[in-house]
């Protein structure tokens, strides 16, 4: 009988993230394109959540595999030793995706303050 339940549990479970998960927003109309790699700001023990779009009030990146695997949401983090390319930038914000480490790529992106942003304007 455990066996029975223990399937469909984890299956709601993961529907319940992946309907939680929201996509970040592309560059908007009017922002600037940059492509360029950056350090971020902070000190060892300074993290900073990434967001879906260019507001401090938009929702924070979801991290789906920490969440299923904690059982609590967990949100997307970068801190000082990351290294990210800047998509575009738009009204104080960069849409950025780590790239270093190789690992992160594809789920470490969003939007981040560009005082964040070793170098940035």
């Amino acid at each position: 009988m455990l066996n029975l339940i223990r399937p469909v549990t984890v299956l709601l479970f993961s529907s319940l993230f992946s309907a939680e998960a929201v996509e970040v927003k592309p560059c908007p109309d009017g922002s600037i394109l940059s492509e360029k790699q950056y350090q971020i700001h902070g000190t060892r023990l300074s993290s900073f959540a990434l967001r879906i779009a260019p507001d401090v009030q938009s929702e924070r990146v979801l991290n789906e595999k920490a969440s299923r695997l904690l059982k609590k949401p967990h949100y997307v983090t970068i801190d000082r030793t990351v290294k990210v390319v800047e998509n575009c930038s738009f009204q104080g914000w960069s849409r950025v995706q780590v790239v270093k480490p190789r690992g992160m790529r594809l789920t470490h992106q969003g939007w981040i303050e560009q005082p964040r942003i070793v170098g940035a304007k």
